[in-house]
């Protein structure tokens, strides 16, 4: 009689368990399910953002790949010289710009 009560003990205590991990399994499965399926979402949403309140950066960025392109096809140094003074042209924009002082006692 003592010996059924383990075995019905065990049974349960091995049934819990299971169905702890079997719990945690669920729920790591599903947060990487929801994960994989709306990244893109997130990045379309996050990149119509940029574009909209960002543009420099945005623009920037495009300038940034349409030159990496033009590296890949271009061959001749010097147009390719002329093509990145171009490219730092149109991305590198002064946040500010001041004057410095003369004398030091202002």
């Amino acid at each position: 009689m003592l010996s059924r009560g383990r075995d019905t003990m065990r049974r349960l205590l091995t049934l819990s368990v299971l169905g702890v991990a079997m719990l945690i399994a669920t729920m790591v499965a599903s947060t990487l399910a929801v994960f994989v399926l709306f990244s893109p979402v997130r990045r379309r949403i996050q990149a119509t953002v940029d574009r909209r309140f960002y543009r420099s950066r945005y623009d920037a960025a495009r300038e940034i790949d349409g030159f990496a392109a033009r590296v890949l096809d271009e061959v001749e140094v010097d147009r390719l010289a002329v093509a990145r003074a171009r490219t730092l042209e149109r991305t590198m924009q002064r946040a500010s710009a001041s004057w410095p002082r003369s004398g030091g006692d202002r």
